[in-house]
């Protein structure tokens, strides 16, 4: 998942947390006090709405830079059987509350806090964060629980942005006061909302809860939870008296019995022949001269199990896995184990979920780490299995034979054609990363012989950037450095650009990650 996608996904969060009924009423009481502490003048109500959307992200900063602390000891966190079960209940008994509507009282001088002027909104910004902790505890748990496997600066910053949206209806309501008539009203849609939202609390309560159970308790559990969903869905369209509740139930209760029914559904032969990891079966599928992948994952996990119900049973991916005789091992950190996570930090893994892919002589061929897609697998386990038919030591391209025979989006053995008008050699590729930088005025070149023998001819140094479509950060790149032409003067004057999609070449971005991690001790696209 990209940080633009992380991003939008946490102001949305933040913005339901608004539709719930302790913060929604409060919207009109909270604006009016802010409009007659500073009047109505425009250039006030900017600087009343700044100010309310500072105190906003003043608390959420401070949770977030608390949550930055706990990442450094995320992995002791959730491989505790003691912080698993505190995090169920934690989860069970929010889950009642949301279900059952249960008040949770604030005490009365919190909202009793004030200041002048802009100190008005800036105190109001920060204490809509705290005030809304008893409708809005369940979502920010949820929050702690994926930032704590995120770098510090990316938890800080999904932080911000969970209170940008919660402060926006509010920054929106004293820029335009007449907007305030037009906010939803509480009804029966909010009931079910709470409800529906209970029933999610109980799912994580029973996902985190199921570690510490005995296995055979799992699946009747989650039959059990898809059950209640159901009747609740069922009596709930039967009392609603307006469509909107209606629909609600009903896309809640078919979104959470497919879930049950896609985690319950046997992966028959569309998997991979998956084995505990072991030293000696490793070196067993050395000595064999076949390529291994292997997998870190968790219990706790919830991108690993995506992953596996994905990526990892995907028909082309067993397809490449049984052609290439493909050696599959697990490597478990559900519970604390130094061995396993000295592993982990061996192979340049920092979190979950991660996987390697080995050649035949057990040198890393790609790394694959968080979400990705099973083309990017798939890809990575076929040039595993070519460095096996063709003997290459290390399942990597030389500047002499770069591309490897008949790989797809190389420009090996391609026809040769003429280069549109005002762009560069990537107009020629099929990959969306390297046609988005075909317009650049960088002299780009694809990784091939091409773009090595003009590197050797003219005696220049090699500038290889590696990015892919989705990547933010490799968008603002091409936006601020490559398209800008007296960068472009620069590159094109003393180096030889080379262009890679990691997705298309997930081996080279394994090599070039892994030469990143060792010169600097940390990497990233």
């Amino acid at each position: 998942m990209t940080i633009l996608l992380q991003t939008v996904l946490a102001v949305a969060a933040g913005l339901l947390l608004n539709l719930t009924p302790c913060v929604l009423p409060s919207i009109p009481l909270k604006v009016r006090a802010i409009l007659n502490e500073i009047g109505t003048e425009p250039r006030r109500r900017f600087i009343a709405a700044a100010a309310f959307l500072a105190g906003s992200l003043a608390f959420f900063l401070a949770l977030g830079g608390a949550t930055a602390l706990l990442h450094l000891t995320w992995g002791a966190l959730f491989q505790s059987r003691v912080f698993l079960g505190l995090l169920s209940a934690f989860l069970l008994v929010s889950g009642v509350i949301e279900f059952f509507d249960v008040s949770i009282p604030v005490p009365q001088a919190a909202y009793r806090v004030r200041g002048r002027r802009y100190m008005e909104p800036f105190l109001s910004g920060a204490l809509t964060g705290i005030l809304a902790t008893p409708c809005t505890g369940f979502f920010l748990g949820g929050v702690l629980a994926y930032a704590l496997t995120r770098p510090p600066i990316v938890t800080l910053w999904l932080f911000a942005a969970i209170g940008t949206g919660l402060a926006l209806p509010y920054v929106l309501a004293v820029l335009r006061p007449e907007w305030l008539s037009r906010l939803p009203r509480g009804g029966e849609w909010t009931a079910r909302s709470k409800e529906a939202l209970g029933f999610a609390l109980l799912g994580g309560a029973i996902f985190f809860g199921r570690i510490l159970l005995p296995g055979s308790f799992e699946m009747p559990l989650w039959y059990l939870w898809a059950a209640g969903l159901s009747v609740w869905a069922a009596v709930s369209w039967a009392r609603a008296g307006r469509w909107p509740a209606r629909v609600l139930t009903s896309l809640c209760a078919a979104l959470g019995v497919s879930l049950v029914l896609a985690a319950s559904a046997p992966c028959k032969d569309s998997s991979l022949p998956w084995e505990p990891y072991r030293e000696a079966a490793v070196a067993s599928a050395r000595s064999r001269g076949v390529p291994a992948l292997i997998e870190f994952t968790a219990d706790w996990c919830i991108n690993c199990k995506v992953l596996e119900k994905t990526a990892y049973s995907a028909p082309a991916v067993v397809r490449a896995a049984r052609e290439a005789g493909l050696a599959a091992f697990r490597v478990d950190l559900t519970e604390s184990d130094p061995g396993k996570a000295a592993l982990l930090a061996s192979f340049g893994g920092a979190g979950l979920p991660f996987a390697v892919i080995l050649s035949p002589q057990g040198e890393v061929v790609a790394r694959l780490p968080d979400l990705f897609s099973s083309s990017a697998l798939e890809a990575a386990i076929r040039h595993a299995g070519g460095a096996r038919r063709k003997g290459v030591p290390n399942g990597a391209m030389s500047a002499e034979s770069p591309n490897g025979e008949g790989r797809k989006g190389t420009t090996m053995n391609r026809p040769e054609k003429a280069i549109p008008e005002g762009k560069n050699r990537l107009a020629l590729e099929t990959s969306p990363y390297l046609l988005k930088h075909a317009d650049n005025p960088v002299d780009w070149y694809p990784w091939g012989k091409e773009a090595f023998a003009k590197a050797k001819s003219e005696d220049k140094p090699i500038f290889l950037s590696i990015g892919y479509s989705t990547c933010y950060w490799c968008s603002v790149m091409e936006r601020e450095s490559f398209a800008d032409a007296s960068v472009a003067e620069l590159m094109n004057r003393y180096v030889v650009s080379i262009k890679v999609d990691r997705e298309e070449r997930p081996d080279l971005d394994g090599i070039y990650m892994n030469a990143i991690m060792l010169m600097t001790g940390q990497g990233g696209w």
